[in-house]
């Protein structure tokens, strides 16, 4: 459609948010964290804010630099599994 594809991966990813926040405080309104401890919430959140981090700035990399199909190709095999094993 003539867009960057820097510029559509970096709009993707900043669509994420709104639903990320909107399941964040959903999950306070119903309790969710009522019961739970601080510590393993604290280290979950720090190790997936990395990793999520470091995701990004790999596909970030992989649109600049490559093409999607074999990224295409991987989801296809994961969406499979995915169902066959669940």
């Amino acid at each position: 459609m003539g867009a960057d594809r820097k510029e559509v991966a970096d709009f993707s990813f900043l669509m994420s948010i709104p639903v990320i926040l909107g399941s964040l405080v959903l999950e306070i309104i119903s309790g969710g964290f009522a019961n739970a401890q601080i510590l393993p919430l604290v280290f979950g959140f720090v190790f997936s804010f990395i990793s999520g981090l470091l995701s990004i700035k790999f596909m970030l990399k992989l649109i600049k630099d490559k093409s999607l199909y074999p990224f295409a190709i991987y989801l296809v095999i994961v969406s499979i599994l995915t169902f066959v094993l669940l």
